[in-house]
């Protein structure tokens, strides 16, 4: 399996100073338990402070990459080293009286009564039941033994939340009330920024308690600093925000098992997740189409409604206390956000247990290649010079004795031919392919970008790939779970100022691949000045850093504006276009830079000669979600974004732009130095 990395930071002890904090972000690439730290000073370890030791992180077999994990955020909750002191028992006998203590009469609750959101999942949490809801309800000491000893879920107090969003990426939903939220931000604005960061990237957050007339949508868009929406406000009491449809409600839910044992497999059909066994099609919910005709529920308003937030979304819950909850609203929820939204391995498009065979289809084109060409034409050349020409010439000066000389000094020559027409075309440096879409928010300064990138390296660079640090880095492997310590050596992070992956994540001669999630601030920005009264063209200045090869760019009215080819730090003026000869023009550029395996490449071939010489790996990480889709780019943020921008109903909201860009300033390159090929980039803004 991946070895585990090794994780340094330094970290400075002020003098005269006798303690000091520190927060060391661990990246969990595989599964470990074993925790060591060790303490340098000037170079040298203080052994008699290191530590050994084992970690509780509930891993195994059972962990699934579709069930959610859950973050409840609420001022009545305990720290966790007060939690662990006092719930910190063996598990097995934690089941058995978790499971006893729910007929028990309980004190009166103060802390979210997780069950009904536990229960919506037929995933076994903990081996804990909790699906019958009929039964009395549970107090804060069950409650808290139940979170303590239960995968993928938690419960924090707000003075025990980080303000870093990386410590966040192991969620999928967190939950938080609206007072919570008012006196987070209004204490400690840092850890606001964080959760607001970490929504921007794609997962989702809950907020409750946001009026029975969602009266308070204003608000929790100002504490999360979210551009109001310029949608459709024919409802001005929900600010564009999207209710749920009957629908949604109506749909079958389809819970996530672990090792589910049906007789199938699920395919994908222009985007949709489609279900083939022996009874024919079965076609499966999936991430609704924000573009599609959603009709409103009649009558009241809904329990809940939804926006988008960069790439994620923030639900916003009328109710002011929502737990338990009825299992039916949490799956109406759960639908209308869509699978992608809650399920980590579809929301990345990549999965650290299973296969991703998608590795294929974005590779930097053109490197690694063998020299099949130039090794027939010099291979020809070798015969005959060596052979018959050799023969001949040495026959003639009767010095037939050279040809033990000869003969290898050619093969020599060829072989060093071969080897410096292989250096020359793949060269000493590194070669990138990159996908991106950054979502740009010009009047607040803030961007979040999405990127997959591919490095291919002659020679390794002897200081790895560098990252801000507050990006978030996810290794896109084929076979996660194949790779051994000598694949790639010891992996070593350094996370000082930056994020530093030194060794073990790339390796010479290879096509490494990442998946990057990097929310940050940028000066960036497209300069729009509007047409005068009865003129039709925008004038725009291009501050973006970069070549526009394409751009669209709507007025205050909607009206859409297009041109190409646009220098960086130069203006133009654009002219107005319809809608239909906009998605004709873009159209193909988007289908030409969709990602597709190389020629000639049989991906299944591939698959099925691997399974015969690594058959452990496919007996034991293909049972994981073995019942869920195969994971894929399809259902990332990354072409989720990409494929709303081909749909025939897509319509940038007024005073808003799409580039189509040559290169991207914005998408955080792990070398310094990088040529790109075939990469594709766009960034859709707000002026």
């Amino acid at each position: 399996q991946v070895p585990a990395p090794t994780v340094t930071k330094t970290i400075e002890l002020p003098e005269g100073a006798s303690k000091t904090d520190a927060v060391l972000l661990v990246p969990q690439f595989s599964p470990w338990n074993q925790l060591e730290v060790r303490i340098l000073e000037d170079g040298f370890e203080l052994k008699e402070m290191r530590f050994n030791g084992s970690i509780s992180n509930l891993y195994s077999n059972q962990w699934s990459e579709s069930v959610p994990s859950m973050l409840f955020i609420d001022p009545d909750a305990p720290t966790l080293a007060v939690r662990e002191r006092q719930f910190g028992v063996a598990n097995g006998a934690f089941v058995q009286q978790f499971n006893a203590n729910q007929n028990a009469t309980p004190t009166e609750p103060t802390l979210p009564d997780v069950r009904g959101i536990v229960a919506t999942f037929s995933y076994n949490y903990g081996n804990v039941s909790v699906s019958d809801l009929r039964l009395k309800p549970v107090d804060d000491d069950t409650t808290l033994r139940y979170i303590t000893h239960v995968q993928q879920l938690e419960m924090l107090p707000p003075s025990e939340l980080a303000d870093d969003w990386l410590a966040y990426t192991c969620f999928d939903l967190i939950f938080i009330s609206y007072q919570d939220l008012v006196t987070l931000a209004n204490s400690s604005p840092s850890k606001v920024k964080a959760l607001r960061q970490w929504v921007q990237t794609g997962p989702t957050m809950v907020v409750y308690g946001a009026g029975e007339q969602f009266e308070r949508l204003a608000e929790i868009e100002k504490l999360l600093a979210l551009s109001p929406l310029t949608g459709d406000q024919s409802d001005s009491e929900l600010r564009g925000w999207r209710q749920p449809t009957n629908g949604d409600r109506s749909k079958a839910f389809k819970a996530p098992r672990w090792n589910q044992n049906a007789s199938g497999q699920w395919i994908y059909q222009n985007g949709q997740q489609v279900w083939i066994n022996n009874d024919g099609e079965k076609p499966v919910a999936n991430t609704p189409d924000t573009l599609h005709d959603r009709r409103p529920i009649s009558g009241n308003l809904p329990p809940f409604v939804v926006r988008q937030a960069g790439f994620g979304n923030v639900v916003a819950m009328s109710e002011p206390y929502p737990f338990p909850g009825a299992i039916q609203n949490w799956q109406w929820m759960l639908t209308t956000l869509g699978d992608s939204s809650w399920k980590w391995y579809q929301r990345h498009g990549l999965s650290m247990n299973r296969s991703n065979t998608h590795y294929w289809n974005w590779l930097v084109p053109g490197v690694g290649l063998p020299p099949v060409v130039s090794f027939l034409v010099l291979i020809s050349i070798f015969v005959v010079v060596i052979g018959p020409v050799n023969y001949f010439v040495l026959g003639r000066m009767r010095r037939l004795y050279l040809l033990l000389v000869t003969v290898p000094l050619g093969a020599g020559v060829v072989t060093a031919c071969l080897f410096l027409f292989a250096l020359f075309t793949d060269g000493l440096g590194v070669k990138g392919r990159v996908r991106s879409v950054t979502l740009l928010d010009q009047p607040n300064r803030q961007a979040v970008t999405s990127s997959r990138q591919t490095y291919y390296a002659a020679i390794a660079p002897s200081r790895g790939l560098t990252f801000p640090d507050e990006a978030a880095v996810y290794p896109l492997e084929l076979y996660p779970h194949s790779i051994s310590r000598s694949d790639y050596g010891r992996r070593e992070i350094v996370w000082d100022r930056e994020q530093n992956l030194r060794s073990g994540f790339i390796r010479s001669r290879t096509q490494n691949q990442f998946f990057l999630l990097h929310p940050h601030e940028s000066q960036a920005a497209l300069r729009v000045k509007q047409p005068a009264k009865g003129g039709k063209k925008l004038l725009v200045e291009n501050q973006l850093g970069t070549k526009l090869l394409h751009l669209v760019v709507t007025d205050l009215q909607g009206v859409s504006h297009y041109g190409q080819n646009i220098e960086s730090e130069t203006s133009t003026s654009l002219d107005s276009i319809d809608q239909q000869t906009l998605i004709n023009t873009l159209r193909p550029v988007l289908r030409e830079a969709s990602p597709a395996n190389p020629q000639y490449f049989d991906v299944n071939r591939y698959e099925n000669a691997y399974s015969i010489s690594r058959p452990w790996y496919y007996s034991q990480r293909k049972s994981t979600d073995s019942d869920q889709p195969a994971p894929t780019e399809v259902t990332s943020v990354l072409e989720t974004r990409l494929r709303e921008l081909s749909s025939q109903n897509y319509q940038l909201a007024p005073r808003h732009y799409l580039a189509i860009t040559e290169l991207s300033p914005e998408v955080a390159i792990g070398v310094s130095r990088v040529r790109e090929r075939s990469s594709f980039h766009v960034i859709i803004g707000r002026y």
